[in-house]
């Protein structure tokens, strides 16, 4: 099997024994698979537009395609700073915002306490709450004090499924134009058979899924609008072994958190520096000082270890000077159930060899 570390799930790699992988809401939520995770928020963002609200106060660091649904509808978007740390990644809230919506998240898994604190204090001030939920789909977060969750579960597993949930039993009604994307979740699954042909050794050549992969992405770009998942995620998301997701994404990123400090080099840290019984990582962020982040990247990548970024900064970021230090210094260490505890100490001892240099 191929030796690489990262980039596109592919058919099979994660564990199956039936236990399902579904976000674990609570009774009194009304929740609604769609196909990706932009598309159960854009959904929400057409629900707030039909009870009047113009607004929105969201965090500076955030992927463009969080931004893009609310201007998409005219809602007006306000930044709240969120910065780099020693103690973690910092959120600069103002507490006076005058935004009719709230937009929260807790950042690659790791839930900051202070997420819960803001949702109660605002929604007692009678804002909407909205928590995206890709980053923590598998800790434990309260969302009493949510009006609105949404996820997306591409991020973890070989699917094409997001999710959109909705306080209170509130119904959640498509319309009748709502529909599977046919081309795209057919697209996909060649691509996730490709990636596993190929990491199997089989006769592939890699050009042939990266290509695909930025077909399926500029399709999805260019049409996300009311679109709903394929048979095939449902299938995967039902069978895949959480607790074995859990564990396994839990133990890698406790080796690479400590292995991190333990290298005591000023050039990078962890920007999440501990993790609770409740945490589930999606990635280990790490804060790289800005003259070497690109470096290492490129370091690992001719290495065969694909970190990605997140995000890239995009027009749709109207964010102070302040808010764009985490762009520029963050990269996202893997860790979930594909790799063991060799792949992680490979990971660490490919850094230790660019820090040498």
């Amino acid at each position: 099997m191929k030796k690489e570390i990262g980039s596109e799930f592919w058919t099979g790699c994660s564990p199956c024994d039936k236990r399902g992988c579904e976000w674990s809401y609570k009774p009194e939520w009304s929740v609604r698979e769609t196909l990706s995770g932009r598309v159960a928020l854009e959904y929400i963002v057409e629900e707030l537009v039909k009870k009047g609200k113009t607004s929105v106060y969201m965090p500076s660091y955030c992927c463009h395609t969080m931004i893009e649904p609310f201007l998409r509808h005219g809602v007006k978007v306000l930044f709240y700073d969120v910065v780099p740390a020693e103690s973690g990644i910092k959120r600069q809230f103002d507490p006076d915002h005058g935004c009719d919506v709230v937009f929260l998240l807790d950042y690659f898994g790791f839930v900051d306490a202070g997420t819960s604190v803001i949702a109660k204090e605002q929604h007692a001030k009678g804002k909407l709450i909205i928590y995206d939920a890709t980053h923590s789909l598998y800790s434990d977060f309260n969302f009493n004090d949510c009006d609105y969750v949404f996820g997306s579960y591409r991020k973890w597993m070989d699917v094409n499924c997001g999710f959109v949930g909705v306080k209170d039993n509130t119904d959640i009604v498509f319309g009748t134009d709502w529909k599977p994307f046919d081309e795209y979740t057919d697209m996909r699954a060649r691509i996730f058979d490709l990636k596993s042909r190929y990491m199997n050794d089989e006769d592939v050549e890699k050009q042939q899924f990266l290509t695909l992969i930025n077909e399926a992405e500029e399709m999805l770009e260019q049409n996300y609008h009311h679109t709903l998942p394929d048979q095939r995620s449902f299938d995967v998301l039902r069978q895949t072994d959480c607790r074995y997701l859990v564990r396994t994404r839990r133990n890698n990123a406790l080796i690479l958190m400590q292995s991190v400090l333990d290298l005591n080099d000023e050039r990078i840290r962890c920007l999440v520096v501990r993790m609770d019984a409740h945490d589930t990582p999606l990635f280990v962020p790490v804060y790289i000082h800005p003259n070497h982040r690109n470096a290492l990247r490129c370091f690992l990548i001719e290495h065969s270890i694909y970190c990605p970024v997140h995000w890239p900064l995009s027009d749709l970021h109207a964010v102070s000077k302040a808010a764009t230090e985490v762009y520029d210094c963050e990269l996202s260490l893997l860790c979930d159930q594909r790799y063991d505890d060799l792949d992680m100490y490979r990971i660490v001892e490919t850094i230790k060899e660019y820090l040498k240099k």
